[in-house]
């Protein structure tokens, strides 16, 4: 008689979906490093696109012209 151990299929099936996210991200991040050509050129003009540009200030202003931000223009009241 062999002894077959039981599997359980739901917690090997949730391990190879987190294994199989894992490699797509993994391989996502190293297409676009790979690349040289980044989304956002610095974490402020992330934040400023990820919604920052409801409140805009001159300091973003000036950010955008200093590392040469690109992406549609939105309008910027000067707040003094």
């Amino acid at each position: 008689m062999t002894f077959i151990p039981k599997l359980d299929l739901e917690k090997e099936a949730s391990k190879m979906k987190r294994l199989l996210a894992l490699i797509i991200i993994s391989l996502f991040i190293i297409g676009c490093g790979a690349t040289g050509n980044y989304s956002y050129k610095s974490w402020d003009h992330l934040v400023f696109s990820a919604g920052g540009y409801k409140n805009c200030t001159a300091e973003d202003m000036e950010k955008a012209k200093q590392e040469g931000w690109w992406g549609e223009l939105v309008p910027c009241p000067v707040k003094k």
